[in-house]
């Protein structure tokens, strides 16, 4: 008796948080606060995982002896796998919870840098790769939706800008990290790709001092105990991916799958090949790219991450998007054209700044999903976007290998930017409203 007491309690409190949908005062400011700072640890563990590749492009090419095209071939493998970690992450993180699936995530990323490390050929470094993918794949949208459901509607899109300024976090270690790393008999990739088994500690204080999403608890408890909505009901028990593909989110499935892969095409035609082009093209050496892009993502980069995501809590999602890509593609004209180092430096600080239309992805699509499919929607709209903007670097290559970057650069980042401005305004403006269970 007393069990079914605080069993009908706990459904009542449940329904009541649900019909409110106020959820962020379920959360201590230090909860809040933990909570954040685990998730932009494990980005910034992602992307320094998934970029520090591209640094040692060169070293490894001339390690195992590959061409420029090979390379790019991995790279793009490596994309690949972020969309099918993605797809297998966002399922399990809706059905077993945003807590349990990163620590997962951490671990399997950990172990695909191990791989990576000790990799004795060709073969072993793209399975490796594989692997990295994997893992990354699955971060983003757990992280996204854990923090969509804990924190105050009106700063949804400050919190996405600043964990997706994570990306110019780990783009400056990334930068760094060659310079630092200590000479050594052994090649300076490898020891740098070691140094990133570390993420894998994360898995402890996530496991014991964050807390599961109570928004994602309700949903579990009502519908345990068929105590949902009946609109929510008849559609929750079918599998989350295939809820997509239902009549009242298909079209913003296909729409956000769309603008994700434009964004992503448009962002990895440049920086798939940053660090070689400024070298190969633009005639600087290693170490005045590693301070270029270094120093241009840490001061530059970051702020315009975080603007991208607050000014879109303020003028809507599609504007601030709408802003900020059309002048990444400004930035990539000035690119091509610079000549001297000023002039490099200008123009990546201004396309790193205006990559800040990433800030707007997790607000953006966190109002446009219910919490039933959210873990789901996120990761398959990112990372699978991710994936199919393969060809990026794969192209990027082959016109390296001819001497004409510049054509890469007009057709990769140029028009797959703008189309993507376009797509944005067919989405529907939810700014700062209620999350739907």
């Amino acid at each position: 008796m007393a069990k079914q007491l605080i069993t009908e309690r706990l459904l009542k409190e449940a329904e009541e948080r649900t019909r409110s949908g106020d959820y962020c005062d379920c959360y201590t400011p230090r909860e809040r606060n933990l909570t954040l700072s685990m998730v932009l640890l494990a980005r910034v563990s992602e992307i320094l995982s998934l970029t520090l590749f591209s640094f040692y492009m060169l070293e490894i090419a001339q390690d195992f002896a590959v061409d420029a095209i090979s390379l790019g071939l991995i790279f793009s493998i490596q994309v690949v796998f972020t969309g099918i970690g993605g797809l297998v992450f966002g399922i399990l993180g809706d059905y077993y919870g945003r807590k349990r699936t990163l620590m997962m995530i951490l671990t399997v990323s950990s172990i695909g840098s191990a791989m990576t490390a000790f990799s004795p050929n060709i073969a072993i470094l793209i399975v490796a790769r594989a692997v990295v993918g994997l893992g990354c794949g699955g971060e983003w949208g757990i992280g996204m939706s854990m923090l969509n459901e804990i924190c105050h509607k009106k700063v949804r899109g400050l919190v996405s800008g600043l964990i997706q300024g994570a990306y110019p976090l780990g783009m400056t270690v990334a930068a760094f990290l060659p310079m630092i790393v200590p000479d050594s008999p052994y090649p300076q990739w490898r020891i740098g790709f070691a140094a990133l088994i570390a993420p894998a500690l994360l898995v402890v204080p996530v496991g014991i001092w964050m807390r599961e999403s109570q928004m994602w608890l309700d949903f579990r408890l009502l519908k345990s105990h068929h105590r949902l909505p009946e609109e929510i009901a008849e559609v929750s028990g079918r599998f989350t991916f295939l809820q997509l593909w239902e009549k009242d989110l298909v079209k913003r499935t296909v729409l956000g799958l769309f603008l994700t892969t434009l964004g992503q095409l448009g962002f990895y035609t440049v920086w798939a090949w940053a660090p070689a082009y400024l070298q190969m093209e633009k005639g600087e050496s290693f170490v005045a790219v590693a301070n270029i892009v270094g120093i241009a993502w840490l001061l530059i980069g970051w702020p315009g991450h975080l603007l991208g995501g607050a000014i879109s809590d303020h003028i809507g999602r599609r504007s601030a998007f709408t802003i900020w890509a059309i002048g990444y593609v400004a930035s990539v004209l000035l690119l091509v054209r610079a000549g001297t180092m000023s002039e490099i430096f200008v123009s990546v600080a201004m396309n790193v700044f205006f990559a800040g239309y990433f800030g707007v992805y997790g607000a953006l699509y966190g109002e446009l999903f219910p919490t039933r499919v959210r873990a789901t929607a996120l990761n398959f709209l990112y990372n699978v976007g991710r994936a199919l903007a393969f060809p990026a670097p794969v192209l990027m290559g082959y016109f390296a290998s001819i001497s004409r970057w510049e054509i890469g650069l007009y057709l990769g980042a140029g028009l797959s930017l703008i189309s993507a401005v376009i797509i944005v305004w067919t989405l529907p403006e939810l700014k700062a409203r209620r999350l739907e269970m």
